[in-house]
C-alpha cells in the first residue's frame, strides 16, 4: 500500500536566495525534467521583496536560469527556475515512484509531502538524502487510503504540519524547546497566525478523541 509522507529537508537548493530575503516563502507547483542535466522548478513566491529575491537568484549557485512566469495577484509572483540535476533530489524520488503532493520552502528549509509506493522506497530516498549530506527529518507517515489529501483526526494539512513541527521541536515540553515565533518563521506566517493554527489543530484533535466526554 502506498504511503503519504511528510518530511523536512535542509538542503543547499535555493538556500542562499532565501537567506538573502528571509521573509520570502515559496510554494512549489511542480518540478519536471528539462533534459539529463537539469530540471524546471516552478514556484509561487509571496511575502518578500521580489527585486531583492530576483537579484539573489541570479547569484545563487544552485540556479542556472530564472524566468518570471507572471506577477499574479495579491503580492504573488511565479518563477520558472532551471536547476542543475546535481542540486535536486528530483530524479531519485521519481525513480523510486515518488509523487510530489505539496512543498513549501522558506529560509528554514523545505516542508514536503510526498507519496511513495512503499516503505522500501521511503527508506531508499532517506538514505539518498543522508548520503548527500541533506538533513532529512521525517514528520509523519500514513497509508494513502484512497485520498492523498487526508490527514488524521480531521486536521488540515497546515494544521497537521505545524502540530508535528511543534511536537518535534519540543514546544510542549517544560521548559519549551522552541518558541511560537520560531515555528511561525519556519512556516512563513505571523506569530498570531501560527498560534491560531496550532489552537485549531489541538481543538480538532481533542474533539476527535472525544476527550470532552470524560468531563461532562
Amino acid at each position: 500500500m502506498s504511503l503519504v509522507v511528510s518530511y523536512r529537508l535542509v538542503a543547499p537548493l535555493l538556500e542562499a536566495s532565501l537567506a538573502a530575503v528571509p521573509a520570502m516563502r515559496l510554494q512549489v507547483e511542480q518540478e519536471a525534467a528539462l533534459d539529463t542535466a537539469s530540471t524546471l522548478l516552478t514556484v509561487r513566491a509571496t511575502g518578500g521583496t521580489f527585486d531583492a529575491f530576483e537579484a539573489a537568484l541570479e547569484r545563487d549557485p544552485t540556479v542556472e536560469d530564472v524566468t518570471i512566469s507572471d506577477e499574479g495577484i495579491d503580492g504573488e509572483r511565479r518563477y520558472l527556475l532551471t536547476i542543475p540535476a546535481g542540486e535536486t533530489t528530483y530524479r531519485k524520488w521519481v525513480s523510486l515512484g515518488g509523487v510530489l503532493l505539496d512543498a513549501t520552502v522558506t529560509h528554514a528549509g523545505w516542508n514536503v509531502r510526498m507519496r511513495f509506493p512503499d516503505r522500501e522506497a521511503l527508506s531508499a530516498y532517506r538514505t539518498h538524502c543522508h548520503d548527500r549530506d541533506i538533513d532529512f527529518t521525517l514528520r509523519s507517515v500514513h497509508d494513502a487510503t484512497g485520498s492523498t489529501n487526508t490527514y488524521p483526526y480531521g486536521l488540515t494539512a497546515p494544521q497537521y504540519e505545524l502540530l508535528a513541527a511543534a511536537l518535534e521541536a519540543g514546544y510542549f515540553e517544560v521548559p519549551r524547546g522552541t518558541r511560537m515565533g520560531d515555528l511561525a518563521t519556519e512556516f512563513g506566517v505571523s506569530d498570531q497566525a501560527a498560534s491560531e493554527r496550532l489552537r485549531r489543530a489541538l481543538s480538532r484533535l481533542l474533539n476527535s478523541l472525544a476527550v470532552d466526554e470524560y468531563y461532562r
